[in-house]
């Protein structure tokens, strides 16, 4: 294989990257060539050329620097048009104070910024959309631990436990302090630069918090791609229990939940058969996903710097796991969308062994100086008995207030539901509220747009 196939084969990428990193490119040159005239390195007339360049490059959406292969890379490319528009001596001034590593740094965490936080606003309008269609879903439904059904939980309490730890973990990504907000220009190779710029100015206007003071980590340290990858990847590990959830709630013999019928794939040999075949497909996606952290991975240990091929094939790596990710979003959105919860009958002879826990939860509540422990193994004696919720009843009626004898079963199990706050399995309901849900989730898109 010629050297030119390989190189053509190393720097092959989709259009839509490579406007995005030109773009970054020609946005930090305007940024930087003002700063240097600010110091006198610029005429005015010099910055204008390059403003003009700039301007021209956005009205043609970048498309003479875009092509199907390059001999050295993409900078080279916009470099060489440069020099071409406006002159070797201007094209020239502009490495003053920086080198191509700590550039090549910036660029790539500014385009890693903007994807990071667009995924992020996605995620966060499909949980708004899951807060706002079961807001007041109160509907009762058996849910299961190891399997086995436990206890009932309504949809709202099922999705919002379930956001606030999407929200939890949310938070570690826009932490303000965190190696996405640091800005690499003027790290200059390994020493770093001794031109008297504002590098600090450079920085805010590039949208970064603060500059990379360490000048050695700013142009060789791309470990904080793969933290922010396993941080991403925490959200999908949780949709893909919650997919795992819907598979449970939707089997032939529960069918807790259902699909609306365009939702449902056909069976090529059976007629009557609906498969959810695409929660089968949202889950292997999560697995390729997931998958992602080891590549990066290999990908870092056997990088030299922020302009190493190793580099390189991190980026695109991280381009393809992003356009995954932004599909995955995608189908769960269409996959909520479509779904509803059936009404169940809780109060069915074959869920009456789960009001148990409700009646335990009942006795800890009301009576503090039962011994609990004592307590439930005789409860769990008499369910191995295979005594039903009424004779159970009969055996601990001491432990309970006297109109409990007077009711009917289903009237009991009612009290007892009510009884646990709602059957929300929570110690502070107000914490699982729609209405606190929907307002940690306008808080963050506010701090993303802070971003």
């Amino acid at each position: 294989m010629e050297i030119s196939q390989i190189l053509k084969q190393v720097y092959k990428i989709d259009k839509e990257s490579l406007k995005n990193y030109f773009q970054e490119l020609d946005f930090i040159n305007v940024v930087y060539c003002r700063e240097l005239y600010k110091k006198r390195y610029f005429s005015k007339k010099e910055v204008n050329k390059i403003q003009k360049f700039s301007l021209e490059l956005k009205k043609k959406n970048y498309k003479p620097l875009i092509k199907t292969s390059y001999k050295r890379g993409y900078y080279f490319e916009y470099e060489n048009y440069l020099r071409r528009r406006v002159g070797k001596d201007i094209s020239g001034k502009i490495h003053i104070g920086r080198s191509r590593n700590d550039l090549e740094a910036t660029i790539s965490k500014l385009i890693f910024k903007k994807r990071i936080f667009n995924i992020i606003s996605k995620q966060i309008n499909l949980l708004s959309y899951i807060n706002k269609k079961f807001y007041s879903d109160k509907t009762f439904f058996p849910f299961y631990t190891q399997n086995q059904f436990a206890s009932f939980l309504t949809p709202q309490h099922y999705f919002n436990s379930n956001i606030l730890s999407f929200v939890e973990y949310q938070k570690k990504i826009l932490n303000n302090q965190n190696f996405l907000n640091e800005c690499p220009i003027g790290a200059c190779g390994l020493d770093g630069s001794s031109i008297s710029l504002d590098y600090k100015s450079i920085a805010k206007k590039l949208n970064f918090k603060k500059i990379q003071l360490n000048s050695h980590r700013s142009v060789s340290d791309y470990e904080y791609q793969l933290s922010f990858i396993n941080d991403l990847n925490l959200f999908v590990l949780k949709w893909t229990r919650i997919l795992q959830d819907f598979q449970i709630l939707h089997n032939e013999n529960i069918k807790i939940i259902k699909f609306e019928k365009n939702f449902y794939g056909k069976s090529s040999f059976f007629p009557h058969k609906k498969n959810i075949f695409l929660i089968e497909y949202a889950i292997s996606i999560s697995d390729k996903l997931c998958n992602y952290s080891y590549l990066i991975t290999n990908s870092i240990k056997n990088s030299i710097n922020s302009n190493s091929f190793a580099i390189k094939s991190t980026l695109k790596s991280l381009n393809t796991y992003f356009d995954e990710y932004s599909e995955f979003i995608d189908l769960i959105h269409f996959i909520i969308k479509n779904l509803s919860f059936n009404k169940v009958d809780i109060f069915h002879k074959k869920y009456e062994n789960l009001f148990n826990t409700y009646l335990q939860n009942y006795l800890i509540m009301n009576k503090k100086k039962i011994n609990f422990r004592n307590l439930n193994e005789k409860i769990f004696n008499q369910i191995d008995k295979k005594f039903s919720f009424q004779e159970i009843l009969n055996e601990n009626k001491k432990y309970l207030p006297k109109f409990f004898s007077k009711k009917k079963v289903n009237d009991i199990k009612k009290i007892l539901i009510i009884a646990n706050k709602y059957g929300m399995g929570s110690q502070d309901p107000k914490t699982y509220s729609s209405l606190k849900i929907k307002r940690l989730l306008n808080k963050i898109k506010k701090d993303i747009k802070n971003q």
